[in-house]
């Protein structure tokens, strides 16, 4: 019986499998809060495979019950469950990588029935293998104070006052007034003045014009003078210029005499000058 214990023990010490002598670290440190969320440094070492799966629970100091969400795979956070299954564990939670300091965020429900409150809380991280829906380990206890968000309060409506109806004021329609006609005018015609009613209008002008020129032109030459007009008045009311008449028959008789003079000119020239070829 003292032979066997010796090779008993190195049969145990030599002929296990050397993992299961090795020493899993699985370690959690340095949270830090931001907003209603924890972020915390990780480290998991000692295990066979080259990672595992984790989930962050919370439980209160004097309650075993857990609860909270963690950051997952799909970018989203990750309720905790009592139960659940081995795809879902490996689809949904966040992968810790072997020997590697990594970052895991993770948040309180506190919705949950197992939120007691503002208090003292512990966190913790579960590791899965991936291969059951078992927990393979926990990680190291941190102790996380926890405070109650504040209820936004609700309003209550108060009662709306019902108006009091106002009476109905009824106003008497106001009579459409009748459009008075509008006289039409008859055009007033405008009567043509005859030339014994109205006078002449007299206008004199400092600039003497081609007839007065013609005719004190004519006057000069006939020696007559007709340098002052005389206005007669006649039977209908009008006046004329005496000297305005002798003005218009001295251009008369000037003008004839003067054609009169060119047409003797013309035939004594011709004459004289047919006659002088002649000769």
């Amino acid at each position: 019986m003292k032979q066997i214990l010796p090779v008993l023990f190195l049969f145990i010490l030599f002929g296990l499998p050397k993992t299961s002598l090795a020493t899993i670290s699985f370690t959690i440190d340095n949270p830090v809060r931001e907003g209603d969320y924890f972020i915390l440094d990780a480290t998991l070492s000692g295990i066979s495979s080259a990672s595992a799966f984790v989930q962050g629970v919370f439980t209160h100091t004097s309650s075993p019950s857990y609860f909270g969400f963690t950051w997952g795979q799909k970018e989203d956070w990750v309720s905790y469950q009592s139960s659940t299954t081995k795809d879902f564990i490996t689809q949904n939670f966040p992968i810790l990588l072997k020997d590697t300091l990594q970052k895991i965020w993770v948040r309180p429900d506190f919705e949950s029935s197992a939120f007691k409150g503002s208090g003292d809380y512990f966190l913790k991280l579960r590791r899965y293998t991936g291969s059951g829906d078992s927990s393979a380990g926990d990680s190291n206890v941190l102790t996380i104070y926890l405070l109650a968000p504040t209820p936004i309060p609700t309003e209550t409506p108060t009662s709306t006052p019902t108006p009091t109806a106002e009476p109905t004021l009824t106003l008497n329609p106001t009579k459409t007034p009748t459009p008075t006609p509008i006289k039409t005018l008859a055009p007033t015609v405008a009567k043509t003045p005859t030339p014994g009613n109205s006078p002449t209008i007299k206008i004199t002008s400092t600039k003497p014009s081609l007839a007065s020129a013609s005719g004190t032109i004519a006057g000069e030459i006939l020696g007559e003078s007709t340098s002052a007009a005389l206005f007669v008045p006649l039977e209908n009311g009008r006046e004329a210029s005496a000297g305005a008449e002798i003005q218009t028959e001295h251009q008369i008789i000037f003008k004839y005499t003067f054609v009169f003079g060119s047409i003797l000119t013309a035939i004594s020239g011709g004459w004289l000058y047919f006659r002088h070829r002649r000769d």
